[in-house]
């Protein structure tokens, strides 16, 4: 039955009540969906604002691993060119190296030939100074004369009365031909 009018309440009233009370039955039911439904969705509104503000925590975190990588190979690229620079200098420091090897070991040739070239010196000094003064002075006259044969002018078995050896500079150029044209420019040199 539907209450539609005052008349059918007023004329069936028992009918009436039972109406109003499934109604307030039905309707405190509503309510308390209402409230549940309401409490879910204010569940629901909490959790998508969670969920939102999560989502704009990852994006930020997202968009600041971003940085960071790109940081990272920008890092990663000046290492490389920083490790080539070094390998590029590490090769030119080897031979930076090695030619400072080479250099003292021609700086301990040199060295080797001066001190051979000093006492070959020294040996022909005292060998000339040995043929002018016929072997048997020193440079102070003051001094004794020792035996010719215990001078330290004179090598181990070398004769103090020999000639010096003869001392050969440079061979001898051939000579060219002389010409009587003028107009050679390559003339030899006069006598």
């Amino acid at each position: 039955m539907q209450l539609t009018s005052a008349w059918r309440v007023w004329l069936a009233p028992r009918s009436a009540y039972t109406r109003l009370c499934e109604m307030e039955e039905q309707a405190a039911e509503a309510r308390l969906e209402l409230e549940r439904l309401t409490a879910q969705l204010e569940d629901e509104e909490k959790a998508l604002r969670e969920s939102r503000r999560m989502q704009s925590q990852l994006e930020q975190l997202r968009l600041s691993m971003e940085g960071e990588v790109r940081r990272l190979q920008d890092t990663n690229a000046e290492q490389q060119k920083r490790l080539r620079e070094w390998e590029q200098a590490s090769i030119e420091m080897e031979r930076v190296a090695s030619q400072l090897e080479k250099m003292v070991s021609l700086r301990e040739q040199m060295q080797s030939m001066r001190t051979d070239y000093e006492a070959r010196i020294a040996r022909l000094e005292r060998q000339l100074w040995s043929a002018r003064s016929n072997g048997l002075q020193y440079v102070k006259g003051a001094e004794e004369h020792p035996a010719p044969e215990e001078s330290e002018l004179v090598e181990p078995g070398e004769d103090p009365f020999s000639p010096p050896a003869p001392i050969r500079m440079a061979k001898e150029r051939p000579r060219l031909p002389r010409t009587d044209d003028d107009t050679d420019w390559l003339l030899s040199l006069p006598d």
